[in-house]
């Protein structure tokens, strides 16, 4: 999985790390094909826990997915079968008990948006 690494002063990212409180200074751009059928696991395993957030572009809001164990809530969904226009998917999470870098999934539209934002 290629990554580009950004700051956090761009004004879309500055957004998103203001609605997640992330504190970090740099965040990854995951680069390839748009997520199809993503597999979300978000739930603690070994000290680590992953959290997925969706957030909306245009309206500039963020919407967290909640827990889904395999064993315990095999009910909730867990696969994301594709990633709309205009939505971006927010990885963030604790690794071995400290914060893990931000990652950010998007339709190579929309990080096209992303990337130019940067001034670069």
């Amino acid at each position: 999985m290629n990554t580009l690494e950004v700051k956090t002063n761009d004004p879309i990212i500055k957004n998103i790390c203001k609605l997640l409180r992330y504190k970090k200074r740099s965040v990854y751009i995951v680069l390839g094909e748009s997520p199809k059928n993503k597999t979300l696991k978000s739930y603690w395993d070994g000290g680590s826990r992953d959290y997925y957030h969706i957030y909306n572009i245009a309206e500039n809001k963020i919407s967290t997915m909640g827990s889904n164990h395999p064993f315990f809530e095999s009910d909730k969904p867990s696969v994301l079968p594709f990633l709309p226009s205009g939505y971006l998917l927010i990885e963030t999470g604790i690794f071995c008990g400290k914060p893990s870098m931000m990652r950010i999934y998007s339709n190579i539209e929309d990080r096209t948006k992303l990337i130019e934002s940067r001034g670069e």
